[in-house]
């Protein structure tokens, strides 16, 4: 047996091992298909109106990673679309919304010399993913690359809380290389329902912090044609 055959084998065992928890994805992809038919309808309406298309529209569909011996299972569909997304992992679900703004393209555009800076542009790149955490953002609070981005994290923190505070979820900000809203909550021993019904509860608020903060992030833009934030 050739590496390449050795290989397929073991991924075949390795979702052989996985096949509840793939099956439990399908049935969310399933589910989230559903819940946006209409919108896919129109969505392929407005694909068939574009002459020689070379892109076809793209519902829900499941995707595995190997993790150490563990699946992490995303469920997701076209970014562009503006839909939630779904990641399963050691027995927790993540759903959140893509990416409203992306720190790197805001600090090229505020600082465009980072991009061109040999290795430095590694040390910001290493700096991205620090910053992902919360308790670091103090650090480069006046840094004055980052001072800018630490202050949009802020406030689009203070939009997780005021929606938190306003419907009894769990919303988080992840902040880093990508920005976006998201929710984590176990499904170790519930069902499909239970799952949804969580889902569905999340699915409301993370919208509407995405959509305040996407406003923030619009009026702090507009305040940049006049110079810094600081």
């Amino acid at each position: 047996m050739d590496k390449e055959d050795e290989r397929e084998r073991e991924w075949r065992a390795f979702l052989e091992k996985h096949k509840e928890e793939g099956e439990f994805a399908d049935r969310l992809a399933e589910y989230l298909n559903k819940k946006y038919e209409d919108f896919f309808k129109k969505k392929e309406e407005e694909y068939r109106a574009i002459p020689h298309r070379c892109i076809s529209m793209r519902k829900y569909g499941v995707s595995v990673h190997k993790i150490d011996d563990k699946a992490e299972w995303n469920i997701d569909t076209d970014p562009d679309y503006g839909l939630p997304w779904i990641t399963i992992f050691n027995e927790k679900l993540t759903v959140g919304f893509p990416d409203f703004w992306s720190t790197e393209h805001a600090l090229e555009r505020f600082s465009p010399s980072w991009k061109f800076a040999g290795d430095r542009y590694n040390d910001f790149l290493n700096i991205l993913e620090e910053i992902k955490n919360k308790e670091n953002w103090e650090k480069y609070k006046n840094d004055k690359h980052f001072r800018d981005e630490i202050f949009l994290y802020e406030q689009a923190d203070e939009v997780a809380n005021e929606v938190n505070k306003k419907y009894g979820t769990n919303i988080t900000f992840r902040g880093g290389y990508d920005c976006w809203f998201e929710t984590t909550f176990s499904i170790k021993d519930k069902s499909l329902e239970e799952v949804i019904k969580e889902i569905e509860k999340n699915i409301g608020p993370l919208y509407e912090a995405s959509e305040k903060a996407c406003r923030s992030l619009s009026l702090v833009h507009r305040t940049y044609e006049f110079g810094s934030l600081k």
